[in-house]
């Protein structure tokens, strides 16, 4: 994947496609239905996004607004922990992550309130995205919400957030597609 900022917005534009397909037809009941106790509902899957990403936008737009004086040539690349974690997150899912505590996803959410939510998210980090055309991403650094020992340049931070909703995105639609997933 091209992780500039082209690449980025059209990864975005893809996760925004994808996830109003995933939408189209969806009732607050098949929203909110679990295959068992110990996976997720659409809902969950979302909200967990939610979550994650609106923890993830202050630190963004901070860090890209003092980091105005950083510019220099562009470089976007990944490095290990950058590459690692968004080869890790790229669906189809091959290994599981317990989510942290703080991330876990409420039983129930609302369609007409998570949804709205989700789009505007990708609207911000868009946002954010053009927001840092002049600065030089390898050197703004941003810390994870998952842990403050792991620290991310901007491109690994947000190329790990869209790989982060596409596993999610992925997760929801194997619930949709569950032979008892009701209509």
């Amino acid at each position: 994947m091209n992780n500039d900022a082209a690449g980025l917005h059209a990864q975005i534009s893809a996760v925004r496609e994808d996830a109003a397909k995933l939408l189209t037809g969806l009732t607050e009941s098949n929203f909110n239905w679990r295959p068992d106790p110990n996976h997720w509902s659409i809902a969950q899957c979302f909200d967990h996004l939610n979550v994650l990403g609106f923890l993830y936008l202050p630190q963004l737009s901070e860090k890209i607004a003092k980091s105005s004086s950083l510019s220099g040539e562009q470089n976007y690349r990944l490095g290990f922990i950058g590459k690692f974690f968004v080869r890790s997150m790229e669906p189809p899912v091959k290994s599981k992550f317990k989510a942290p505590k703080s991330f876990i996803p409420a039983p129930e959410k609302s369609l007409v309130t998570v949804a709205p939510e989700f789009m505007k998210l990708q609207d911000l980090l868009e946002d954010q995205i053009n927001a840092a055309e002049n600065v030089n991403w390898a050197r703004v650094k941003v810390v994870s919400p998952a842990s403050k020992l792991i620290r991310l340049n901007l491109t690994e931070a947000l190329a790990i957030i869209v790989a982060h909703e596409r596993r999610h995105l992925w997760q929801a639609w194997q619930v949709r597609k569950n032979p008892n997933f009701p209509d």
